[in-house]
């Protein structure tokens, strides 16, 4: 327990327990992808391509994560979810 005497305040810490399962009931944040990853689910494509298709907005933005690019996985999921069929006419 913490006191502020000078206010007549008492404030008491959250257990570690408590704020644990807290923590892992809200929702993770996305894992971020190595590039060389990404370009693997998203059908073997090369850097250059992904690059490009990042540019274009063909591709999830490419970010940098301690000095490597890198993709949101979540944002690449739903990129192949959205993603056109080889073969298959739009429209």
């Amino acid at each position: 327990m913490c006191s502020n005497r000078a206010q007549g305040i008492t404030v008491s810490k959250i257990p570690s327990k408590v704020a644990a399962e807290e923590a892992a009931s809200s929702p993770s944040p996305s894992r971020l992808l190595p590039l060389k990853e990404a370009c693997k689910r998203f059908g073997n494509i090369s850097r250059a391509t992904a690059y490009r298709g990042a540019r274009d907005g063909r591709f999830p933005p490419i970010r940098a994560a301690m000095g490597r690019a890198a993709v949101r996985e979540d944002e690449l999921e739903k990129f192949i979810m959205n993603a056109p069929v080889a073969g298959r006419k739009l429209g």
